[in-house]
C-alpha cells in the first residue's frame, strides 16, 4: 500500500494530560498498559436462548429468569481472546443451562451449574479458534 514501510520501526505511547504514560506499543508488537484496561460488563437480556455478542465486551452478564436456557453460539469470535460469561440465578433459582456446539468443557461435559437462587457461576473461554471457545468454569458465587 502506498505510504506503508513495513520495515521501519515503530512507536505509539498515549499519555493524559498531566504527562503521564498510559498505552504504549513498541514496533514488536508489545502492548504495556499502565493502570487497568478493560471493557465494562455488559449484561444480556435473559430468554430462552441468548446469544452472547463479544463486540460488547469481553465480560458478560444474564440473569437466568427462564426455567431453560439455551447459551448460542456467541458471534464475534476473537482467535486468542478471553471472554467470561456470568451465568446468576434469578431468586427462584433451579434454572438450568445448555451450551452451543462450540462451547468446549474439560472431558467433553459441560459442568453442572449451580442452581441456588441469587447464586452465580463464571464461565471463562479462550477462543482457540473460530469454532472451538475452550472453557472452565468457577461454581457457587454468592451475589448479595
Amino acid at each position: 500500500a502506498a505510504g506503508t514501510d513495513t520495515n521501519a520501526d515503530y512507536a505509539l505511547t498515549t499519555t493524559n494530560k498531566t504527562g503521564d504514560e498510559l498505552f504504549s506499543v513498541a514496533g514488536d508488537g508489545v502492548a504495556k498498559y499502565t493502570g487497568q484496561a478493560y471493557t465494562e460488563l455488559n449484561t444480556i437480556s435473559s430468554a430462552s436462548t441468548i446469544t452472547p455478542d463479544w463486540n460488547d465486551g469481553n465480560t458478560q452478564t444474564v440473569e437466568l429468569t427462564s426455567a431453560s436456557t439455551t447459551i448460542a453460539d456467541p458471534s464475534n469470535i476473537k482467535v486468542g481472546a478471553t471472554y467470561m460469561l456470568i451465568l446468576k440465578q434469578d431468586g427462584t433459582g433451579s434454572r438450568t443451562v445448555s451450551f452451543g456446539s462450540k462451547y468446549k468443557f474439560s472431558g467433553g461435559t459441560a459442568p453442572t451449574l449451580t442452581t441456588g437462587a441469587n447464586k452465580a457461576d463464571i464461565i471463562t473461554l479462550v477462543a482457540y479458534s473460530a469454532n472451538i471457545l475452550m472453557c472452565t468454569s468457577v461454581l457457587d458465587f454468592v451475589t448479595s
